[in-house]
C-alpha cells in the first residue's frame, strides 16, 4: 500500500484547476482551486457508485484501512469545500470598508486587508487530522480516473527529468555538505538510505555522475538521517537545474516543517491562538 494523505490528494486535484478567472493575489486563487478540488471530490464520494476508494488512517507509520474515520474525512473534505467562500466574504467586506474610506466617510477602525493563510482550509486539528488520513495511492487514483476528476498523479514519473548527480551536487552545495562531498556520497554503493531517491543508474562504462536523481525524495532521505531545518531546502530548488521540481518540493515541504517544528506550518509557523471555523 502506498499511503497518500487527504491533504495530497486534494492538492494533486487542485493543481488541475485554471485560476485564471479568479481576481486577487496567488494564495487567494490557491484557495478557489482547494476549494474547487474539494467539491469534486465532495460530489464523487457522495454520488458516484462504487467501488469507492477506502479509507486509510495512518497510525505511527502503520496504514489501515479504516472505514471508521469516513465520517472525519468527509467533515474535513466539507470544511475545505466552503474555503474560498469564507475568503471571498472576507474579501468583499474589506472593499467595501475600503471604499468607504476612500470616499471621505468616517469610519472609526477601518478593515485590515485579509491574508489568506497556507493550509487556511482547516484549523490546526483538522490540518493535523488531514496527514493522517487518506487513502490507498491506487485505489484513489482510480477512482479519480473512473469520475473523470483531472488529477497530478503520475506527473511526477513521466513529466519531470530525474537529476543527474554533478546537477544535485551543486545545487545542494553547503546543505549539510559541499558539492564535492555530494559528489562522493551518491557515487557510494552502499549508501543505502539514498536508494529510494535514484531514478537511473549509471549505464554500464559511465561514470557514477552520470546517474540521475528524484531531488525531492533525496532531500526527504537527508532531513530523515539528519535533524536539519527543511527550509535549508528552498534556495537549491530555485536553481535552475532543480526548478521543473519546485512544486513537488512545496507539497511535501508542509508535512516536513510540521515535523521538523512541531506546529502549524502556516505563514509563521505558530498556531492560530483561536481555530476559526468556515462553512459549518
Amino acid at each position: 500500500m502506498k499511503f497518500e494523505s487527504l491533504h495530497h490528494v486534494l492538492h494533486e486535484i487542485a493543481k488541475c484547476k485554471d485560476p485564471a478567472r479568479i481576481v486577487g493575489n496567488s494564495e487567494f486563487r490557491r484557495a478557489w482551486q482547494i476549494t474547487e478540488a474539494a467539491k469534486d471530490l465532495q460530489q464523487q464520494l457522495c454520488n458516484a457508485p462504487d467501488p469507492h476508494p477506502r479509507w486509510v488512517e495512518n497510525r505511527r507509520n502503520r496504514h489501515i484501512f479504516n472505514e471508521g474515520v469516513a465520517a472525519e474525512g468527509m467533515s474535513l473534505i466539507e470544511s475545505a469545500a466552503a474555503w474560498y467562500e469564507y475568503e471571498e466574504g472576507r474579501r468583499l467586506c474589506f472593499v467595501a470598508v475600503d471604499s468607504r474610506f476612500r470616499q471621505g466617510r468616517q469610519i472609526v477602525t477601518p478593515l485590515m486587508e485579509p491574508v489568506v493563510e497556507e493550509n487556511g482550509q482547516w484549523d490546526q486539528n483538522e490540518f493535523f487530522r488531514s496527514l493522517s488520513i487518506g487513502f490507498d495511492r491506487s485505489e484513489v487514483v482510480r477512482f479519480l480516473d473512473a469520475t473523470r476528476i483531472p488529477h497530478g498523479f503520475g506527473d511526477h514519473d513521466h513529466g519531470i527529468a530525474g537529476v543527474e548527480t554533478g546537477d544535485l551536487a551543486r545545487a545542494f552545495d553547503g546543505i549539510q555538505w559541499v558539492a564535492r562531498d555530494w559528489t562522493h556520497k551518491l557515487g557510494k554503493k552502499d549508501l543505502v538510505w539514498v536508494n529510494g531517491a535514484r531514478l537511473k543508474k549509471g549505464a554500464q562504462g559511465l561514470k557514477q555522475a552520470r546517474q540521475t536523481w528524484d531531488p525531492v525524495k533525496l532531500a526527504k532521505a537527508v532531513l530523515k538521517q539528519h535533524e536539519i531545518d527543511p527550509r535549508v531546502f528552498d534556495v537549491a530548488f530555485d536553481l535552475p537545474a532543480l526548478k521543473a521540481w519546485k512544486e513537488q518540493w512545496e507539497k511535501a515541504r508542509s508535512e516536513l516543517l510540521l515535523k521538523y517544528t512541531g506546529k502549524y506550518p502556516g505563514p509563521s509557523l505558530w498556531p492560530r491562538a483561536t481555530p476559526r471555523r468556515h462553512g459549518k
